[in-house]
């Protein structure tokens, strides 16, 4: 430890030779953070930190605290997630949850890449389900603009040959009953079934 004067200067921390610097508690015996020699890299709870930041223990649980009322991460390019990066892990243990209020999970990117709102999976095949048990689901498009469409949902058919369905379909899981509006399989027309 050295530096620290009336002028300013910082105080210098530093490990000896090409030495990794190593903060521990217990007389020394248990190493919290290690700060590699050669990368820089800072690791709390492992002392083989693989990237910048590596943080190891428990279920890896980072917090950041504020006295104001939000908090951000930032990032100056593309901002990655990553659920199980090595991919060794069941499929359980690969979706990133996202949760409010508490330990209340509102949405979910499953290791398929399903997205899951106000429920914990997706079922029927389906890219994006939406649940809410006490008020309802709803999906709501605005637009403010003034091109020649504002608001809408558009269905693309790639497939290159036939024709395939193209609709909403709706289910009524209380009543047993079904409709359907769009294009069905292999037809050319419109219908409201």
């Amino acid at each position: 430890l050295s530096g620290g004067n009336t002028s300013g200067d910082a105080y210098s921390l530093a490990s000896y030779g090409d030495q990794d610097l190593v903060l521990a508690t217990q007389s020394g015996t248990e190493d919290r953070i290690t700060i590699k020699s050669d990368t820089g890299n800072v690791g709390i709870g492992t002392t083989s930190p693989g990237d910048t930041l590596h943080l190891t223990g428990g279920q890896g649980y980072m917090k950041f605290g504020t006295s104001g009322s939000k908090g951000h991460v930032k990032s100056d390019y593309n901002l990655e997630l990553y659920a199980d990066d090595s991919g060794n892990n069941s499929s359980s243990y690969q979706n990133i949850k996202f949760f409010t209020a508490g330990a209340n999970e509102r949405m979910r990117i499953t290791d398929e890449g399903d997205v899951a709102i106000g429920s914990t999976a997706v079922t029927d095949g389906a890219k994006l389900q939406i649940n809410d048990d006490s008020t309802y689901a709803l999906i709501q498009a605005t637009g403010t603009g003034t091109g020649w469409i504002n608001a809408g949902l558009l269905l693309t058919q790639r497939q290159a040959s036939g024709t395939r369905g193209l609709g909403m379909f709706m289910h009524d899981e209380q009543n047993d009953t079904e409709w359907f509006v769009g294009r069905a399989y292999d037809q050319d027309s419109f219908l409201i079934a």
